[in-house]
C-alpha cells in the first residue's frame, strides 16, 4: 500500500498521563479539583523541559509528549512520579492526585504540532495498565532502556489492550536495583497488576511438597536410626514391653517399651507381662506349735537311736 500524499511520519517516544480517580474528584469538590491538576500540569511541563520533551496534546486530566529519547522518556516519568508524590504528602488523603503513565517506542504520523497512529494508542492503552503512581512501558522501550538506566522492571507479559490487535508486551517500573522479574500471566486491559511479584501457583504447590516430604523422611530417620536407650524409662514402671514385626529375637532397632508416662522408648529389653508392675507382698513363715514337754538333749555317752 502507497502511503498518503503529504503525510509525514517519525519514530518517537510517546509518554500518556492519566489522573487516577479525576471524575471522582470532581464530583466531590470541582475548584479544589482544578486547582490541583493545573500545579500538578505545571510541574509535569518543568519536567518535560528538563528531559528534552513536549506536549503535544491535552484533553482534560490527560496528558501526551513526545520525546526523542526513550531513555530520558523514563526518567522523566519517574522524575513526575516522585515529585508529585512529595506533593501529595502534603494533602488529605481525599484530594491527594497520582498519575498513571505509560510509556511507548513506535512510529507515529505527524499532523502539524499533533500526533497520530498506534505508537500513540499503545501509549495510552498502557497509561490504563500502570498502577496508580507508577509507569507501565512496552517491550519496544524496554528493549531501547534495559541497560541504560538502574532500575528495576517487572515483566507483565503479553496484555490484550482494547482496539489494539496484538497483544502488547508490557513492563513495570520498580524503584529500586537493576533487575528484572520473571513474567506472569498474560494480563487483560482494564486489571490493574499488583505492586509487588508474585510467584506462579505452581511453585508455592511445589514449595509445600517438598516440606512435607522432608518432614516425612525426618521422621522415617528418626525411626529408624535415631537415638536408642537400652534401660526402661526413668522416673517411671513400665506399663509395656514387646517387639514389632513378630520377631523371635529381641532387636535393639525393634524392642520398644511403653512408660507409665505414655512415653515410648527403644531399645533391648525383656518382654514384662502387664501384672508383674504390681509387687507381689512376701510370704509369711510358718509358724510352728511350741510343745509343753521338756526336751533334755542326748548325753554323749549314749547311744544315738536311729
Amino acid at each position: 500500500m502507497e502511503a498518503h500524499e503529504g503525510v509525514s511520519r517519525r519514530l518517537s517516544t510517546i509518554l500518556a498521563a492519566d489522573v487516577v480517580g479525576y471524575s471522582k474528584m470532581m464530583a466531590a469538590d470541582e475548584e479544589a479539583t482544578l486547582r490541583t491538576l493545573l500545579s500538578y500540569r505545571a510541574i509535569i511541563g518543568d519536567l518535560l523541559d528538563k528531559h528534552g520533551g513536549r506536549i503535544f496534546n491535552t484533553a482534560g486530566d490527560a496528558v501526551l509528549a513526545e520525546f526523542n529519547s526513550a531513555v530520558e522518556g523514563v526518567r522523566c516519568a519517574i522524575s513526575i512520579q516522585e515529585e508529585l508524590e512529595v506533593r501529595n504528602a502534603e494533602l488529605p488523603d481525599d484530594r491527594k492526585m497520582r498519575f498513571r503513565i505509560g510509556i511507548n517506542v513506535g512510529d507515529v504520523m505527524i499532523e502539524g504540532d499533533d500526533l497520530f497512529g498506534d505508537g500513540v494508542n499503545v501509549a495510552a492503552r498502557l497509561e490504563g495498565i500502570a498502577s496508580p503512581g507508577g509507569v507501565c512501558i512496552s517491550a519496544s522501550t524496554f528493549e531501547q532502556v534495559k541497560n541504560k538506566l538502574s532500575i528495576g522492571f517487572e515483566d507483565l507479559g503479553p496484555q490484550e489492550v482494547k482496539n489494539i490487535p496484538h497483544p502488547v508486551g508490557a513492563f513495570q517500573v520498580l524503584s529500586g536495583p537493576i533487575s528484572v522479574s520473571p513474567a506472569g500471566e498474560a494480563g487483560v486491559a482494564g486489571k490493574r497488576p499488583d505492586k509487588g511479584v508474585r510467584p506462579p501457583r505452581w511453585r508455592s504447590v511445589s514449595l509445600a511438597a517438598a516440606v512435607v516430604l522432608l518432614i516425612g523422611a525426618g521422621a522415617v530417620a528418626f525411626w529408624n536410626f535415631g537415638p536408642r536407650s537400652s534401660a526402661p524409662p526413668a522416673g517411671g514402671r513400665i506399663k509395656m514391653c514387646g517387639r514389632r514385626g513378630g520377631g523371635r529375637r529381641p532387636s535393639p532397632r525393634r524392642s520398644f517399651c511403653l512408660s507409665a508416662q505414655g512415653r515410648l522408648r527403644f531399645g533391648n529389653f525383656t518382654p514384662v507381662h502387664r501384672r508383674s508392675r504390681v509387687p507381689r507382698p512376701p510370704r509369711r513363715p510358718l509358724k510352728t506349735r511350741r510343745r509343753n514337754c521338756p526336751v533334755s538333749p542326748p548325753s554323749p555317752s549314749s547311744p544315738l537311736r536311729i
